[in-house]
């Protein structure tokens, strides 16, 4: 019996149709995305309307956003923004629909937010785990993972972006904001001797840019759970030697440049860490708690 894809297998094989000119085939699977999958329409609808835009059909392309829209699924709208739509820019039907999502994000008037547990027992001076969560996530979602390094001597700060990937989720799409969001929290970080950030998926990537430029946080070093590093990704010259750790699933199709990544910046002189779990895709592996000591003396952090 044949199994039925995944959303991240039609999410993937459109991609691959796509890259490869057979928009026919990309179109079928970002419509089946769509169609199969409600709870991941924040999403399809961009495989859908970027096919559209491949095929060069403009007015089909504003339809699939407009059909996103009626769904409340057009939040992410970082993803407008991407130079693939650049051929609908002149559309006033693509601008009206751009105008609406814009008034309706600055109408929820989204603020960066930072959760913070303290150690226990207190720990003056203790390091803080900088947290950033991933796309279509929380810093709730975040923090909890990672509260068990409280009792491990380590602060747990996790910063959430005002940036929606849908009502309620949030992303790190456009980083000059999601620089603006953190220089607005970075105040009400407690008092701290150390800086590890940490991340999930997007905020993984995110965390290590920022780590190695330095500009804005001067971290010590990173824990990158699921990251996900495109294949192309191209990182700023470190401020300093950083210690990274990343841990990832064997089944994470995101993690595909996750070897690469790791060699560049062994090539630049860090010190890195990865390990992969055995049948995890893009998720928190069960024992997650029980890994987390490790990863912080890879990051360079003495759990006490």
């Amino acid at each position: 019996m044949t199994t039925a894809p995944t959303f991240d297998d039609l999410r993937w094989a459109c991609a691959v149709h796509n890259g490869e000119g057979n928009h026919e085939e990309a179109l079928a699977c970002a419509e089946e995305a769509w169609r199969r999958f409600p709870e991941r329409r924040h999403f399809s609808w961009w495989l859908v309307a970027y096919t559209y835009v491949a095929m060069g059909r403009p007015a089909d392309a504003i339809a699939a956003l407009e059909a996103a829209e009626a769904e409340n699924c057009l939040w992410r709208i970082g993803l407008l923004r991407n130079d693939v739509f650049d051929p609908l820019r002149a559309e006033p039907g693509f601008a009206a629909v751009l105008a609406r999502a814009e008034a309706r994000i600055a109408a929820r008037g989204y603020r960066p937010r930072l959760l913070v547990a303290a150690p226990e027992p207190p720990v003056p001076g203790a390091p803080v785990l900088l947290g950033l969560h991933g796309a279509t996530s929380s810093a709730d979602d975040f923090h909890r993972h990672w509260l068990p390094a409280t009792t491990m001597g380590c602060a747990v700060a996790s910063a959430q972006s005002t940036q929606p990937a849908t009502e309620r989720a949030f992303c790190w799409d456009d980083h000059d904001q999601a620089r603006r969001d953190l220089a607005a929290v970075l105040p009400d970080l407690p008092v701290h001797d150390e800086v590890v950030l940490a991340g999930f998926s997007q905020g993984a990537a995110l965390a290590l840019e920022l780590a190695l430029s330095g500009d804005l946080v001067r971290a010590s070093g990173v824990i990158g759970v699921a990251p996900s590093f495109p294949p192309t990704t191209r990182f700023p010259e470190a401020a300093r030697p950083l210690h990274v750790a990343l841990l990832r699933g064997s089944d994470d199709p995101y993690g595909i440049g996750v070897p690469a990544t790791a060699d560049a910046l062994r090539a630049a002189g860090h010190t890195v860490h990865v390990e992969e779990v055995a049948g995890v895709g893009h998720d928190y592996p069960a024992d997650f708690a029980e890994r987390l000591p490790d990863l912080l003396v890879a990051a360079g952090v003495r759990a006490s």
